[in-house]
């Protein structure tokens, strides 16, 4: 399959980090709702980017390399419009945890973020949906600020998770370990 899109060197870096952070082996953990696993693509994500649900865990099993960064890039990046945002860290961050918690949560938590580290920009709309406003406010916020503000954000969504089903508390040690890399990447 060839590329789909031309990527830039800041979606390459947070490529990169992706595949750092999810490896690349086949997994099939019992306890992961997003069930067969390569490269941190899901079976759901494989089938919503082939737009078909005749597939199973060998065509996971069969995801090559290319195939994995093509679908980041058109599910996840492209979805909430990262290449807008100026500061590359930001969103790196962001990138990652739109892949871990879908785009629709990575985004209000982005916006929940940004009323708390910038309150003086006024209330960005807590919508899941990554508006011009929110990508404007991503580009004059503060990068700490930011940072420190969507790292409490997105370790308090995981426990929440586990809280709400403790069978996933397999994962909680990973996901937090995840949320340095925010306050890495940020600082």
């Amino acid at each position: 399959m060839r590329p789909l899109h031309e990527h830039s060197k800041s979606f390459k870096d947070a490529f990169n980090h992706i595949i750092r952070i999810e490896g690349s082996e086949y997994t099939n953990h019992p306890a992961d709702r997003g069930g067969p696993v390569k490269f941190g693509i899901t079976l759901i994500a494989l089938q919503e980017f082939r737009k078909t649900k005749i597939l199973n865990a060998d065509d996971i099993k069969n995801l090559k390399i290319h195939d994995a960064m093509d679908i980041y890039k058109f599910l996840y990046w492209d979805r909430i419009f990262l290449d807008r945002v100026e500061d590359h860290k930001i969103a790196l961050v962001v990138f990652d945890n739109a892949v871990n918690c879908g785009t629709g949560t990575a985004t209000k938590l982005v916006q929940v973020s940004l009323n708390k580290a910038e309150p003086w920009m006024g209330k960005i709309p807590e919508s899941g949906i990554m508006s011009q406003e929110t990508i404007a406010a991503l580009n004059e916020v503060d990068r700490i600020r930011f940072g420190f503000q969507f790292f409490k954000g997105v370790q308090a969504r995981y426990i929440s998770i586990v809280k709400k089903d403790p069978t996933q508390m397999v994962f909680l040690h990973g996901w937090l370990n995840r949320t340095y890399k925010i306050l890495e990447n940020i600082l």
